[in-house]
């Protein structure tokens, strides 16, 4: 019962796959959410009745099988049922979605409407368009066969196309009143045919400034970004530049295509990505520096808020939420002096991040994130007990080196099908690649807080602890070049599907639990190997 667990986060995957592919109606999601309740109680009841109606000698021998049982099959069943219901509930909130609703009742005419909102992503540029999400705040709809229109007020976000725009024109947080039409159609942008963009023409938007509160904090955030932008611009050539944009504030769209292509082939292309990588350098900095001064409760305090400011920086990214639920459950272990298992923090943050935000299942960098860590807390710690078992004369565990190996080796085996199945393809180089970027990606992350944090109060100071950020970035994107242009340096895989999905990660797993055991009866012998001597 070691990994029970692991079922409630495998019950509550199956049950939102299930659920997004086959949701149930508003009355089946309130049936299955009672029979869920109904279920653990009755099985409750009846284990509870169970143990009672035995003597105490039986009690205590069955009673860890019993209850082992029903932790096994409730627990699973009723995390399947959370799942489905949790997804039912969010694609039925979809489906009221104003701008659906507006188009499945446009009738034969065009109709014309007009959009106040807030720029909530990077806009992509793409082919002379530009892409983003529109928070919406309020719609005005006016239809070609009438001279009248109707007001009303919108909080559905929605995906909008600027046709024949320049990439710079809009940013994130920008507030506009956008003029065009919705439209269904399938655009390069969209991931399903079925949804909607609004589309319109780059004359027809306008900015705009509402006097409210929201705005103003939005409108700051606009301005730390630009900020930190334009030292980044002015200090660094623009590759460096936009690498450490990319780095710190999780927009990807200035990197050159061929410097994500080097980055993909290499191997390394989850560097870019705002992940728990990122922000434990910095967070274990300042809890190591408060933890000396005997101020832990104060560095917990400024880890917190500091996440939360740094979150609400780069919008919502999946990794970063991720690496910080699970470094404030961490530091929270660690201040109340409490253990902690890794495991159990990451099914819980999991949980929590699924049952929060449902689209995340749908989101690669969220999997990425959770795959990856799986790899680190589950397969790399029995590789290292492995090779300490076939070389016991060598010192593995204290080796930088062979420690970074089998944590590169552990994270690419189990990402492999995943990338291959979404990228079509898989590096060879990529063990190498991050052996020799890794030390110096940590002194860039490292500047780059730094530098950061000293721009906002002095920015010659940040744009001075910023310029030897270069030589380092410098160093990554010819190691990169030079691994991406080698011609077996990227295996392609166009006919990698989900049934190789599958069946690479049940191999996995079952080579897993071998090594497991293998190692269990091993250290069993051992240990009785030493009694024996003792004796």
């Amino acid at each position: 019962m070691k990994y029970y667990y692991l079922l409630w986060a495998v019950g509550l995957t199956a049950g939102s796959y299930v659920g997004s592919k086959y949701p149930a109606g508003i009355y089946l999601n309130v049936f299955y959410a009672l029979f869920t309740i109904i279920l653990i109680s009755v099985s409750g009841f009846f284990t509870v009745k169970k143990l009672l109606h035995k003597s105490i000698e039986d009690r205590l021998e069955d009673n860890k099988k019993i209850l082992s049982a029903v932790i096994i099959v409730v627990s699973f069943f009723a995390f399947l049922l959370i799942g489905y219901v949790n997804f039912s509930a969010y694609n039925y909130r979809e489906s009221k979605n104003i701008f659906y609703l507006i188009e499945k009742h446009k009738g034969s005419s065009r109709q014309n409407i007009i959009l106040d909102g807030r720029v909530a992503s990077y806009p992509k540029y793409s082919y002379g368009n530009l892409y983003f999400l529109l928070e919406t705040g309020r719609a005005l709809i006016v239809r070609e066969d009438r001279d009248t229109g109707i007001t009303f007020k919108a909080d559905d976000p929605i995906k909008v196309k600027i046709k024949n725009c320049d990439c710079k024109f809009l940013l994130r947080d920008d507030y506009i009143r956008v003029d065009g039409y919705i439209n269904l159609s399938k655009d390069t942008y969209l991931k399903n045919s079925d949804e909607l963009i609004f589309v319109s023409e780059v004359s027809n938007v306008k900015r705009i400034m509402p006097d409210n509160f929201v705005y103003k904090i939005f409108r700051f955030r606009g301005r730390v970004y630009k900020h930190l932008k334009n030292v980044y611009f002015k200090s660094l050539n623009s590759e460096s530049a936009s690498i450490a944009e990319a780095l710190v504030l999780g927009n990807k769209n200035d990197v050159p295509g061929y410097v994500l292509e080097n980055f993909k082939k290499s191997g390394v292309f989850h560097l870019l990505a705002i992940s728990g990588l990122h922000i434990s350098i910095l967070l274990y900095f300042i809890n190591w520096i408060f933890r000396k001064i005997n101020f832990f409760t104060f560095s917990f305090l400024l880890i917190f808020i500091f996440l939360l400011i740094y979150n609400f920086l780069v919008g919502e990214k999946a990794s970063m939420q991720r690496a910080t639920i699970m470094s404030v459950f961490i530091i929270l272990a660690g201040m109340w002096g409490r253990e902690y298992s890794q495991r159990i923090v990451l099914y819980f943050t999991y949980i929590a991040m699924i049952l929060s935000n449902p689209p995340f299942f749908y989101d690669l960098g969220f999997w990425l994130s959770f795959i990856s860590m799986a790899a680190i807390i589950f397969v790399s710690p029995v590789l290292l007990n492995f090779l300490s078992k076939i070389f016991p004369k060598f010192k593995i565990k204290e080796s930088y080196i062979v420690r970074m190996a089998v944590l590169t080796i552990s994270v690419q085996t189990v990402l492999t099908p995943t990338i291959s199945y979404f990228f079509g393809g898989v590096s060879t180089v990529a063990v190498a690649a991050n052996l020799i970027i890794i030390p110096a990606f940590y002194a860039v992350l490292l500047l780059l807080f730094v530098s950061s944090v000293f721009s906002m109060i002095w920015m010659p100071l940040g744009i001075f602890i910023l310029k030897p950020v270069s030589i380092f970035i410098t160093y990554i994107l010819r190691v990169t070049a030079f691994l991406g242009k080698l011609d077996f340096s990227f295996l392609s895989l166009d006919h990698f599907y989900m049934k190789h999905v599958i069946t690479y990660y049940a191999v996995l797993l079952a080579l897993f639990y071998i090594l497991k055991k293998y190692l269990s009866r091993s250290n069993s012998s051992d240990q009785k190997k030493e009694k024996a001597i003792i004796g």
